[in-house]
């Protein structure tokens, strides 16, 4: 099975954060979307730094535009997810 195309990941993601704020408000949405982002992006290229990007974000528009430029500029590289890292030793902590 070939991995998903980067930007239906992408799609599902500001889908999913869509969601995600819509159900627990901005404040507390944007604050617990993070981990959610950190999983959709752990081991792949960048994905780290997104996650300090998106970190100190505070607001619902700028969170779901770091995330779209991170999955769009992905996809100039990559027609599909690139495989990520299969073991905890290739990712590294959490």
């Amino acid at each position: 099975l070939a991995p998903p195309l980067v930007l239906e990941v992408r799609r599902a993601l500001l889908e999913h954060l869509q969601d995600h704020y819509g159900l627990y408000g901005e404040w507390a949405g944007v604050r617990s979307a993070r981990k959610h982002i950190g999983w959709y992006v752990r081991g792949l290229p960048g994905g780290e730094a997104l996650r300090r990007r998106i970190n100190p974000l505070e607001d619902a528009a700028a969170q779901t535009q770091a995330v779209g430029d991170y999955f769009s500029e992905l996809a100039q590289v990559h027609e599909r997810l690139p495989l990520a890292a299969t073991t905890l030793e290739e990712v590294g902590p959490a």
